[in-house]
């Protein structure tokens, strides 16, 4: 099954003819977070940090299969405290990305379909409230493949690479001509710019996962990206909960494992412990590191699906985790009458463009 990329800004400026000025995508990165700083672009200050971060750590992901999904965004986090909230796994940020088919997380806008292909999960300071005081929070990038040209009258792609090498050779920082990069480019090889949605909150004792959901505004990245694809509230709350119930899920082998090179799924299934950390090691130096979740139960269709069930564990029973129940070998016509948690019977959620 494929599953969507990422698209990196540095990609993007790869692709517009910039690569030449700035071949080193540290250096490119920071002279985002420069940018956003004078501009005062506090997303896209977060867009460039965890971009950075993400490819440090070397590209982590999740790839979250079709099955699973309506599983994980219909359970009630109503009684879970946000501050249960951690990274999934033991690398910040982490990648969540979406099937390219059977993905139900699609809407219609402006006479076009458009879909959450992947979103970026981050833990980072954030403010309580607007203005507020900062503590630990969590930042959602969502991705439904939006990119954006702004044509400015009085540059052209030259004169930008002209101007950005001016502000390289000098030392210095000039946002516009980092912006006339993003915003004009190649003709020939320009797609627009990459612009994500976002969601930014707080984890606060107290508060629950399913009140910071409802109660969060959802917010783009760029000032002029309100005039762009809204992604109806629902769908982004979905999307957030799926990303939140991620992060509370038990260790669980049938349910999330490590995505090897294809050629090793097989030996990986056999392995003991010692042979699997040897290829998944030879995975991660491929550049493939990753884990899938619902792989498993994509591939027994005769299987009545696990169901996930919250629980409470450590001392006192305090800290919540998200296991999933065994299931049972039933008769593939009764799959069919296995609640899915959508408005239909097997139906995928409908998500109403908002005006």
């Amino acid at each position: 099954m494929n599953f969507y990329k990422y698209d990196e800004a540095f990609s993007y400026i790869q692709r517009v003819g910039g690569a030449d000025l700035i071949p080193d995508r540290e250096a490119f990165y920071k002279y985002f977070a420069n940018k956003c700083i004078l501009s005062e672009d506090t997303l896209g200050y977060r867009q460039s940090t965890l971009e950075l971060m993400w490819i440090q750590n070397k590209r982590p992901y999740y790839n979250v299969w079709p099955d699973i999904i309506p599983m994980l965004i219909r359970l009630d986090l109503d009684k879970v405290e946000s501050i249960h909230i951690s990274p999934p796994a033991p690398v910040n940020p982490i990648l969540v990305r979406f099937p390219v088919s059977n993905n139900p997380f699609r809407f219609e806008q402006n006479d076009k379909c458009w879909t959450v292909r992947s979103v970026m999960m981050g833990f980072m300071p954030v403010n309580e409230y607007p203005g507020g005081p900062t503590t630990h929070g969590i930042c959602l990038g969502i991705d439904v493949g939006e990119r954006i040209r702004l044509d400015i009258n009085s540059s052209s792609p030259d004169e930008a690479i002209r101007n950005l090498e001016k502000d390289l050779a000098m030392g210095t920082i000039n946002p516009h001509s980092l912006n006339q990069i993003m915003e004009t480019g190649n003709a020939q090889n320009d797609d627009g710019f990459p612009i994500y949605e976002y969601r930014v909150f707080p984890r606060i004792a107290g508060q629950s996962i399913q009140k910071i959901i409802e109660e969060t505004c959802a917010d783009k990245r760029l000032t002029w990206s309100e005039y762009g694809v809204q992604a109806p509230k629902a769908l982004v709350d979905d999307v957030t909960k799926l990303c939140c119930t991620l992060c509370l899920l038990a260790d669980d082998p049938d349910v999330i494992e490590a995505d090897v090179l294809n050629r090793d799924e097989g030996r990986f299934q056999d392995a003991d412990a010692k042979r699997r950390a040897e290829l998944i090691d030879r995975a991660k130096r491929r550049g493939k590191f990753g884990w899938t979740v619902g792989k498993k139960m994509q591939s027994i269709p005769h299987y009545r699906r696990p169901h996930p069930a919250l629980v409470w564990t450590g001392k006192g029973r305090k800290i919540p985790k998200i296991i999933m129940r065994k299931g049972a070998i039933v008769h593939r016509q009764k799959l069919t009458d296995v609640p899915t948690g959508y408005a239909g019977k097997g139906e995928a959620p409908q998500y109403d463009a908002e005006n």
